[in-house]
């Protein structure tokens, strides 16, 4: 009888000890996973190649940033220049080059490496100006590329836009390929050298005011 009780004991000491290392692995495999996606959340989205006067970055926690040369951009930034100006460079290839007394969000931006389907680069201008150049988001499939304003969307059909949102008014000029603006009362194709603007209330349309972008475009590889 003894030593059915003494079996009975050693067995369930294993089937103990057997639920302790299941859970201990269960929490290692489920630590393993929040930190990946911690990291994924956290990881730069590009860099600031260059910074002078006051420029900042609100992230999505609500912590104001200081930004200076070599600062990470991160998904879900709000960056403003304030008096000053940036470039920043992002790490599907494409650069931004911000004015003075702009306002710019990353809303949802996501590559993996390679132009594969699964990126996408949405931002939003809040306000002011800026000159972007595109990188692999948006080559091959150009929807995976849209700039939000509060009057229009901007798309790509090309590699060089400079947008400006002023007073009310949303003015872009395509430097190289062609781009396309989008609001609910139509849309306008612009090619190289052409401007096109809209105040939301009425459908884009051609417009002799181009806009000027003092900071030069880098140079292409």
């Amino acid at each position: 009888m003894k030593t059915n009780l003494n079996q009975n004991n050693v067995s369930q000491t294993k089937i103990n000890q057997s639920k302790t290392y299941i859970l201990f692995f269960n929490l290692i495999v489920v630590a393993l996973i929040a930190s990946a996606f911690s990291t994924t959340v956290l990881a730069g989205v590009g860099k600031v190649q260059f910074a002078i006067g006051n420029v900042t970055a609100v992230g999505t926690d609500g912590v104001n940033r200081v930004l200076a040369k070599g600062a990470d951009i991160n998904n879900g930034d709000t960056i403003q220049t304030a008096d000053g100006r940036a470039q920043v460079r992002f790490v599907d290839g494409g650069y931004m080059s911000f004015q003075p007394n702009t306002e710019f969000k990353v809303e949802d931006y996501y590559f993996s490496g390679q132009a594969d389907g699964t990126e996408k680069g949405i931002f939003r201008l809040v306000k002011g100006s800026l000159r972007a150049i595109t990188g692999l988001i948006g080559k091959t499939h150009k929807p995976a590329w849209r700039m939000n304003t509060p009057v229009a969307t901007i798309g790509v059909r090309g590699t060089e836009t400079l947008s400006e949102f002023k007073d009310g008014i949303l003015r872009v000029t395509v430097g190289d390929g062609a781009a396309f603006l989008e609001n609910s009362q139509g849309n306008l194709i612009l090619y190289q050298g052409q401007t096109g603007e809209t105040d939301g209330k009425l459908a884009p349309q051609y417009s002799t005011q181009e806009v000027k972008v003092s900071a030069a475009a880098p140079r292409k590889a």
